[in-house]
């Protein structure tokens, strides 16, 4: 008897990888033949931990030192140390002493004007006077650093306007030693008035601290990146915005694709996009402002390839069964779906809202899910906003827990004031468990949507995380966005197997399916074409699934049987003998009466009726192809 426990195997699947299982023998052995898959862009999916994550093959780390951890060499190793005439200086290798009077010891360490080095030194004895450094531009923008006087360890950073490093003496009675210069925020360099430095910040260390001294958009960081033209990269960074504003970005004339930017200050945020080249070459990235006096710190900065082509896995319905999920293109619309805050486009609130962002855990294992609470005595609203939307249908969609009397989700479109869509959600949640939240609505007129989350009880609060505005009616997996909208591209698996496989005289396909997609979709397998195939087509429209036979010479839809696709149905196709039918969860169908098709028929089987039209999206599971017209008694419990 057949193996009714097949599954998918337990980790993601890889292109070359079993997703298709076939039986060729008599003895049901099953072998694994690989479909063709394809995605131009990443994905997500839940993963076998209950986590969602980004799923997608992407190309090394482009950027260099992107966390800014890597410091340069050491430059003071057995230095030619020179002692200004009439100086008083005396110095070997890493340390020096001074007895007083003014003058310069200096040493030629060939500093690169672009980069920002770190000296430090210690002062181990002192009896009075001064140094400075000189001939050397402090990197807040002084000529010359502070002057330094008194015992203890120093550190300046330094952007030299020559190759060499000045100490000058005002009157000086003392010793340095540990003289130390190191590149840091190696691989980068710095612009016109632009300063880098180093700096443990806000809960992390080592970050770039960047200042923006003046107006010109040449005044910035930088470093160069390869690109090949019509590939596309994932950028990101995390920024902490100061004063002013920040943009990641380069010419536009070697990528098309917006790169990321941000006026909210006070808090870590990421932002991240995905870009195309329109040429091949080298360029550069900038960190900068837009033509203002800013301050920011950064760290993580990336670029990488998307690849895609990397099927999902997905563990949302059974950590133990998981399903190879397929779904269509669709775009996020919301540029926030996580930073939550009234600072940024996508979202505003009213009345005594309060709003604390990275409050809670999220559905994707961080810190970065945001608190709504209702102030005792007060009121508590917060809106997403989407903006110039055209006629059309869309869901909006959002992750959410807490203890919750009366949550109502109002969708408002402006131009005419209608309430297009509510749900109230009574006692919401627990506060260790997300839901998912979805509403469908039909727009009437170009307009700005409002979805408002209102209605909260004086003290009461509820986390948010995972905003999603999409033209679907329906919801599909999450599209993370930070800082712009994102685009999940569709997904096509095709081509397993060949002739030598299936057993086009008699057997079984069996899988078991789910879907909330409304558009007809197809599994079969076929020669290549829709003229020759067996068919399971999907019929959201009509909550039924058919059975498709073509030949040669006819093409006949049999046996419409009602199954609900919103759960998991065991289906099963039988054809043995000019006879054909379904065992659909454990139930037969009409046997249908039809030639049979010749030997070697079959060449693939594809996720479409054959050809590429009727590309089925949704869930499946178990899916395998038996060489044997299996018996009843076999298919009816393979199906139930």
């Amino acid at each position: 008897m057949a193996k009714p426990n097949f599954t998918l195997p337990n980790k993601p699947a890889i292109k070359s990888g079993s997703i298709l299982s076939y039986n060729y023998t008599d003895d049901f052995t099953f072998v694994p033949a690989p479909l063709t898959f394809n995605r131009d862009s990443a994905a997500t999916r839940v993963n076998e931990k209950g986590l969602i994550e980004d799923v997608g093959y992407f190309g090394p780390e482009l950027v260099q030192n992107g966390d800014f951890s890597e410091e340069g060499e050491e430059l003071i190793v057995n230095p030619s140390w020179v002692v200004q005439s009439g100086s008083t200086w005396l110095a070997s290798d890493d340390s020096a002493t001074c007895s007083g009077g003014s003058g310069d010891l200096y040493v030629n360490l060939s500093l690169d004007t672009s980069k920002t080095y770190l000296l430090s030194f210690d002062v181990t004895d002192y009896t009075s006077g001064q140094i400075r450094l000189a001939s050397s531009k402090y990197t807040q923008g002084a000529t010359t650093s502070p002057h330094i006087q008194g015992l203890g360890n120093f550190e300046i950073y330094i952007k030299s306007t020559s190759s060499f490093l000045y100490f000058f003496s005002n009157a000086f009675i003392g010793s340095i030693d540990n003289v130390s210069v190191k590149e840091v925020g190696q691989n980068w360099e710095t612009e016109g008035s632009s300063s880098l430095e180093l700096a443990d910040f806000q809960g992390r260390s080592n970050v770039a601290n960047i200042n923006i001294l003046n107006t010109l958009t040449s005044s910035r960081i930088r470093q160069s990146f390869d690109y090949v033209n019509g590939k596309r990269y994932k950028v990101s960074v995390d920024v902490y915005l100061v004063s002013g504003n920040f943009r990641m970005d380069c010419s536009d004339s070697f990528v098309s694709g917006d790169f990321v930017s941000t006026s909210t200050t006070g808090s870590w945020i990421t932002l991240e996009t995905e870009i195309q080249a329109i040429s091949t070459g080298s360029n550069y990235i900038w960190l900068r402002s837009l033509n203002t006096v800013s301050q920011f710190y950064v760290s993580n900065v990336s670029i990488i390839e998307v690849l895609g082509d990397k099927p999902r896995i997905d563990y949302s319905d059974s950590l133990t069964e998981p399903s190879l999920l397929l779904e269509p293109q669709s775009t996020n619309l919301i540029a926030y779906s996580e930073y939550i805050n009234v600072s940024v486009s996508s979202w505003t609130s009213f009345f005594g809202t309060i709003i604390t962002n990275n409050d809670a855990i999220s559905p994707d294992g961080k810190n970065n899910a945001t608190k709504i609470e209702c102030p005792i005595g007060q009121s508590a609203r917060v809106d997403a906003i989407v903006l110039g939307l055209a006629v059309g249908t869309y869901t909006y969609s959002f992750y959410a827990k807490g203890d919750v009397s009366n949550l109502d989700v109002n969708i408002y479109q402006d131009a005419t004031g209608d309430t297009l869509s509510t749900t109230a959600i009574e006692t919401l949640f627990n506060d260790s468990e997300w839901s998912r939240i979805n509403i469908t609505f039909t727009t009437t007129a170009l307009s700005l949507i409002r979805c408002i989350h209102t209605n909260l009880t004086a003290g009461e609060s509820f986390h948010i995380w995972g905003a999603q505005f999409e033209q679907l009616p329906y919801v599909t997996s999450y599209i993370p966005t930070a800082g712009s909208t994102a685009t999940r591209l569709g997904e096509t698996a095709i081509n397993a197997g060949d002739v030598n496989v299936f057993n086009s005289e008699e057997g079984v396909l069996y899988f078991e399916v789910k879907t909330d997609n409304t558009d007809v979709g197809s599994i079969s397998i076929n020669d290549g074409t829709s003229s020759v195939r067996i068919t399971a087509r999907v019929r959201p429209d009509i909550s039924k699934i058919q059975m498709a036979i073509s030949g040669s010479t006819d093409d006949f839809n049999y046996n419409s049987v009602p199954i609900t696709l919103s759960e998991y149905n065991k289906i099963a196709i039988v054809y043995n003998n000019s006879q054909y039918y379904f065992f659909v969860n454990g139930v037969k169908s009409t046997v249908q009466n039809k030639g049979t098709f010749s030997a070697n028929s079959f060449t693939q089987f594809d996720f479409n009726k054959g050809g590429g039209a009727e590309i089925f999206y949704g869930k499946v599971k178990n899916l395998k192809v038996f060489n044997k017209a299996l018996t009843d008694k076999e298919l009816e419990i393979l199906t139930t």
